[in-house]
């Protein structure tokens, strides 16, 4: 937003503009809407075609913006700093990150992605989102049963038709991308106290992408395990594609409060500045996720 990073009151924008990455918001809306307000209409379950289609146009939007970076030529900012095409790293977060999973599996040009605290598995998500709405609630009374689980028809109805959505329908496309996509570099942040995304559907996103775990465990996970001969304290780099990429999973433990916590945790935002920073640091450009 500034030259000086510590007077925006974004906490992403002071965390990325302190290794060189500039944020500038520009919105109309003056006040700016409120997040209950944005909810009610995103997670919609009245409105089921704008809750599926909104993630499509949402990567298909991020695609333009990769292409107009693509056709620019960036001059000098801030600090004789220079924006480069060649590095291209997208940050999803929460609900929006669902946008990014199919974007990474269709996109060649972006290099990494930083995932925080995004889900998978519609049926999962639904059934046990409290916050920031409770379609737990609308669905056990909608649906009259207040034993809902995984294996309710209405459920499963809901998860075919919000499948060209569901971030975890993408996993296996980032870790084995298609002919002419590039093997991209992965950090997942998940936070274990996150009060908005389950962790049974954070690792279910994980699980689907194959990542391995690096630092130390808060939550018991499935199917997602350290490299071999690790521990908590080994940092992870070049884990996937014969050694030519990064992908792994760090866990952070909140209090339950916030799904920020790539930009609220002390720790987490230390960890994205590393990562961030080794990925232009490191000869081969194989950025490494820290161990604790």
């Amino acid at each position: 937003k500034t030259d000086d990073c510590e007077t925006s009151d974004d906490p992403s924008a002071n965390t990325t503009c302190r290794f060189g990455v500039c944020v500038d918001e520009q919105m109309d809306s003056d006040p700016l809407p409120k997040k209950e307000d944005l909810v009610e209409q995103l997670v919609n379950l009245q409105n089921p075609s704008f809750f599926r289609d909104q993630a499509v146009q949402g990567a298909a939007d991020l695609h333009s913006i990769v292409r107009m970076i693509d056709e620019r030529s960036f001059g000098e900012v801030g600090q004789n700093r220079r924006l480069s095409a060649s590095h291209i790293v997208v940050i999803g977060h929460g609900w929006g990150g669902g946008h990014v999973m199919p974007f990474l599996a269709t996109e060649p040009s972006v290099s990494a992605a930083v995932l925080s605290n995004v889900g998978g598995g519609y049926t999962d998500i639904l059934r046990l989102g409290e916050s920031p709405r409770n379609t737990q609630a609308e669905l056990v009374v909608g649906l009259g049963d207040e034993g809902l689980n995984g294996i309710h028809p209405a459920l499963n109805l809901f998860q075919g038709y919000l499948d060209p959505r569901d971030p975890q329908n993408y996993g296996a496309l980032v870790r084995r991308p298609s002919e002419g996509i590039t093997l991209k570099h992965i950090f997942y942040v998940l936070g274990a106290g996150d009060g908005d995304v389950p962790v049974a559907t954070q690792n279910a996103l994980a699980t689907s992408m194959g990542l391995s775990q690096v630092g130390e465990t808060h939550v018991n996970l499935t199917a997602i395990r350290r490299p071999e001969d690790s521990d908590k304290d080994d940092p992870l780099r070049a884990n996937v594609g014969n050694g030519s990429a990064t992908q792994g999973l760090k866990q952070y433990l909140d209090d339950g409060s916030s799904n920020d916590t790539l930009y609220k945790n002390v720790r987490a935002r230390a960890d994205l500045e590393a990562f961030m920073s080794s990925i232009l640091r490191d000869p081969e450009g194989i950025p490494t996720i820290p161990g604790d």
